[in-house]
């Protein structure tokens, strides 16, 4: 699932678990900065959710939401 909110380009992927069978996100979030470079945000999940689709669609709501609270760190997330 690929969009874009906010001026920023999500990429949104599912990673399937063989062992569970389930699926959790892989986001990308490209940001864009002041003089034209840009910040490549990648974020990866330890939830997982039961179909590929949902968890494409979890992915493009939790970037969405980073960006809405102001990009915080992600480090101890």
């Amino acid at each position: 699932m690929v969009g874009t909110y906010k001026l920023h380009l999500i990429t949104s992927t599912a990673q399937l678990n063989p062992q569970t069978k389930r699926s959790s996100p892989k986001v990308s979030i490209l940001c864009p900065n002041e003089g034209g470079t840009h910040l490549m945000k990648r974020v990866l999940f330890k939830e997982s959710f039961d179909t590929p689709e949902e968890a494409e669609r979890e992915g493009v709501l939790f970037a969405q939401k980073w960006i809405d609270d102001g990009k915080p760190d992600l480090s101890e997330a």
